[in-house]
């Protein structure tokens, strides 16, 4: 559409576009903030990139999302 005549709706269109989370919806073109996430308990919690060490890795991991919004 060129004109916006009041008429368009994007609810149809909206879902969880994070394809890591149970409830993806591959035909959702916007993201409604619907995504649900299931964490599995690992034996080192410290282990954010699970690879079976604790190391600057995983520092650099928390270190690159750290302040942003969930």
């Amino acid at each position: 559409a060129t004109l916006d005549d009041g008429s368009c709706e994007i609810e149809s269109c909206s879902g969880c576009t994070y394809a890591e989370a149970s409830n993806f919806d591959p035909s959702a073109m916007v993201d409604n903030g619907s995504c649900q996430f299931v964490f599995t308990p690992t034996s080192c919690t410290a282990d954010l990139n699970q690879d079976g060490v604790v190391s600057t890795l995983d520092l650099l991991d928390f270190l690159s999302v750290y302040g942003s919004e969930c």
